[in-house]
């Protein structure tokens, strides 16, 4: 039987309050790790907190789950359950989407900040599908175009 270490944290960042348990991520990601906010209010989010490789990415109403907390690792953004934010199949075409998938360093998953922008390897932003501010809105990359659905804030 695997057991895994278990970190509890205190998370204040982005008005975040209380106490998570999780496992997965080592306690310095612990640590680290905080909501990935965008600025129309709503959480970067995997959809129904599903933990397995192909979890969809979408925004949700910011609420604290391990759905929503994120680390950056290098040029990685990996989420609290432990799987990293991936560009699915590592298409760099206007709306790909976004989904976690286990940590692998390919540039499908090789991310920078750049001001409110997140971008990915490939020269293209994070980005709300047609800027629709609503829980359950996808998550893909597109051309960066400095738009509200391309901002986002740690």
């Amino acid at each position: 039987m695997k057991t895994r270490n278990r970190f509890v944290v205190l998370l204040g960042a982005c008005g975040l309050a209380g106490l998570l348990a999780y496992g997965h991520a080592s306690q310095a990601q612990l640590l680290s790790a905080r909501a990935i906010r965008n600025v129309m209010g709503r959480c970067l989010d995997v959809n129904g907190g599903v933990n397995q490789n192909g979890g969809n990415v979408q925004i949700w109403d910011c609420n604290g789950t391990a759905a929503q907390i994120w680390s950056v690792q290098g040029t990685q953004i990996q989420n609290a359950m432990g799987r990293c934010l991936d560009v699915n199949g590592g298409v760099n075409d206007n709306g790909t989407n976004v989904q976690i998938w286990d940590c692998n360093g390919t540039p499908a998953q090789q991310w920078s900040i750049n001001g409110s922008q997140i971008r990915n390897a490939m020269g293209r932003c994070l980005d709300v599908n047609g800027g629709i501010n609503q829980n359950g809105g996808n998550v893909q990359i597109w051309d960066c175009n400095g738009t509200p659905a391309q901002q986002w804030s740690l």
